[in-house]
């Protein structure tokens, strides 16, 4: 009887453990837009290029409240251009501005990030 009980409440606690586990919150696209994310959570963002030219390795950040993790080219790929997915941490409430720059000066996306 207490082999069973100790499976089931190994059981119980995998469980519970997956259902707290967090996500990251992730976007896709190259329009500038406005998130939400929790203090903790991770974002990622990954923007597409169409043609020649990337986007910087590294974004400006405006605040502090969100970290900057790395930056990645990502599948799939395309003749288009790459895709790069930035990723971040939330580490205190605030709003963030991230500029990521085009390295040939043609456009850049400006993201919003309230950290709550």
């Amino acid at each position: 009887m207490t082999r069973m009980f100790a499976g089931a409440a190994s059981a119980l606690i995998v469980l519970v453990l997956a259902a707290c586990a967090t996500e990251p919150f992730a976007v896709n696209g190259t329009a500038s837009h406005n998130f939400r994310v929790s203090r903790g959570q991770d974002l990622d963002i990954t923007l597409s290029t169409v043609g020649p030219g990337q986007y910087d390795s590294l974004p400006v950040i405006s605040f502090p409240a969100l970290r900057f993790i790395d930056m990645a080219f990502v599948g799939p790929y395309t003749p288009g251009g790459p895709n790069q997915r930035y990723r971040f941490h939330a580490e205190s409430p605030g709003r963030v501005t991230i500029l990521f720059r085009r390295s040939d000066s043609r456009s850049a996306v400006v993201d919003t990030v309230e950290v709550q």
